[in-house]
């Protein structure tokens, strides 16, 4: 499968693939797991985004013309679609939050609407379910936004609930740990390429109140359980009209963050033009602009 966009014919060039590159893709309700290739050269990038203003917001919009020239070329290939009609109702999803690959190509999909997470076998059929709505042990509240596979555990943090909910790889609920951070903040997490765990903190003020700005910060999980900051993105604006039917607002601008194999973090925002790059103690490391 091609990616959504105008990509030089991969013939025309030298590909090689990169091992291990697994991308993780939604597609309508079905769910994708891709694998990525691409040339090995430098190359760069192409075209100019065009920066423009509404309402004192800065717009970032980078065209339809290709991102990639020639000598730098990426497509995927895919190797797993879980989702269709001739299926069960397990692969059928309300709103897939995030998707996390074991070692032994087992599929963990997180539905945020039905709160479980579906097992899908490498192959795709269907294998478990773990959690559920509720508040007791191993289920999950609304809103859980991330799956981790970590030291051979399943990982889903429950914001709204104040803890990490666990199960093993076999599906055996584990003991629950509480959430490293104050009640009702939101979070997103992240298992590095250097296999440390990362999590995204928004603490909005003045929600009910009708917006605001929160404090937005990235940790790691430290070895002992607690978070140890990272970096502190560029306010997100907080919309003020609430979400009624999930009770939160909604977040305008938010980071689009990642973490690179030897720690450090790779971050960009819808107002900007840039990548920014921050080692792994947290420090300014580089910055890639095309603007």
């Amino acid at each position: 499968m091609r990616a959504p966009y105008d990509l030089p014919d991969p013939s025309s060039h030298a590909p090689r693939r990169v091992p291990g590159a697994v991308v993780l893709a939604v597609a309508g309700a079905a769910v994708c797991v891709l694998a990525a290739c691409g040339d090995s050269a430098p190359g760069r990038f192409g075209a100019t985004p065009v920066v423009t203003d509404s309402a004192g917001v800065r717009l970032v919009q980078n065209g339809v013309m290709p991102r990639w020239g020639p000598e730098q070329s990426w497509w995927v290939e895919e190797k797993l679609r879980i989702g269709g009609d001739e299926e069960g109702p397990e692969s059928f999803f309300g709103y897939v939050a995030d998707v996390a690959v074991d070692a032994e190509g087992r599929v963990y999909v997180l539905d945020q609407q039905a709160q479980e997470v579906r097992v899908f076998a490498a192959d795709g059929s269907y294998l478990r379910t773990l959690g559920g709505p509720g508040q007791g042990p191993g289920e999950l509240g609304k809103l859980p936004t991330s799956v981790l596979i970590r030291d051979d555990e399943v990982w889903v943090p429950d914001w709204a609930q104040g803890r990490v909910n666990r199960w093993d790889l076999d599906g055996r609920p584990l003991p629950s740990v509480p959430a490293p951070h104050e009640p009702g903040a939101r979070s997103w997490w992240q298992v590095g390429g250097n296999g440390g765990v990362y999590t995204r903190i928004l603490s909005a003020p003045g929600i009910k109140g009708g917006g605001g700005a929160g404090e937005d910060r990235l940790y790691r999980l430290g070895d002992d359980g607690g978070l140890e900051a990272l970096l502190t993105f560029a306010p997100s604006a907080v919309g003020k009209e609430r979400v009624e039917d999930v009770g939160v607002p909604a977040i305008i601008n938010a980071p689009v963050w990642t973490v690179l194999t030897d720690g450090a973090v790779a971050w960009t925002d819808l107002e900007s033009a840039e990548i920014r790059v921050v080692g792994p103690d947290g420090s300014h490391a580089r910055v890639r602009s095309d603007a």
